[in-house]
């Protein structure tokens, strides 16, 4: 590789110490993807570019570009870390960390995901929307953005745009509606084929699945939804990024044990299982 110099805009999703003096940074920038690169000092208080290299600082990167990238000078634009952020809060970003690290590749142009990510970490740190659909819009715009977008436009067998109760398969992104879906369980069990994958969709959940799906960037997060509609559409969501992950999300699975703790404590803080 050439060695070169460049500066670019990204957000530390990741670090660790690499030696005495040394740190790997893993950065989601808008011009190269995921990089891993390494910066000397960065452990120093009195480090310049302390807090433009801290996790969840949205910084510009002067990289020096060899067989590998090291940070040469960082400025800080932004940081979305605190030290006082409650667990669950902190868990979800660490998921969302998890998400963009295994989906987004490296030298591929990323400023689609790059501003998704600075959007819901906004949205999130500002308290005014349900981390739970939050949650579950990062997911579906993620997906999309990395050419994975939901097939939601008609029954991909008959062409209805719109039943009672329609279902997403997520494991062949596909959508089929009620007469459809109750046709391929028959043929499935004529035939002793297995039957995966189905998650069903009311018509509020499948309007707002549409609108995530396709709607203006700044305008994602513009929507309300019951609970129930919510809870759906998130179950089915989160199945189709774990299937197209295809590999353990560990940060997901501890935000969910946070989630089911919150939900047996009171408003008081007391335990409400039989065990607490």
């Amino acid at each position: 590789m050439k060695e070169t110099k460049k500066k670019i805009e990204g957000i530390v999703l990741d670090r660790w110490d690499a030696g005495y003096k040394s740190t790997v940074l893993v950065i989601l920038t808008r011009e190269q993807g995921v990089l891993h690169c390494f910066v000397k000092g960065a452990k120093r208080m009195q480090s310049a570019m302390f807090s433009a290299v801290q996790l969840l600082s949205y910084s510009q990167f002067m990289l020096f570009c060899g067989k590998q990238y090291h940070v040469d000078d960082a400025s800080l634009y932004n940081t979305f870390f605190s030290s006082n952020r409650d667990m669950k809060t902190a868990a979800l970003i660490q998921y969302f960390s998890e998400l963009i690290i295994k989906t987004v590749p490296e030298n591929v142009p990323s400023s689609e995901q790059l501003d998704l990510l600075l959007n819901t970490l906004y949205v999130l740190l500002n308290k005014k929307k349900d981390p739970l659909l939050i949650k579950t819009v990062f997911e579906i715009r993620l997906l999309s953005a990395s050419g994975v977008r939901p097939n939601l436009i008609y029954c991909s067998r008959c062409g209805k745009y719109e039943d009672k109760m329609m279902y997403f398969n997520y494991l062949q992104n596909e959508l089929f509606c009620s007469d459809c879906r109750k046709a391929q369980a028959a043929e499935h069990h004529l035939s002793g084929a297995a039957e995966e994958g189905y998650c069903p969709l009311s018509q509020g959940a499948l309007t707002a699945f549409r609108y995530v799906t396709l709607s203006e960037p700044k305008k994602i997060f513009s929507f309300q939804v019951t609970k129930e509609v919510l809870m759906q559409l998130a179950d089915c969501t989160e199945k189709f990024v774990v299937s197209f992950c295809d590999t353990r999300l560990y940060t997901l699975e501890y935000y969910k044990i946070l989630c089911e703790m919150e939900q047996e404590t009171d408003p008081n803080g007391r335990m409400t299982s039989e065990n607490g």
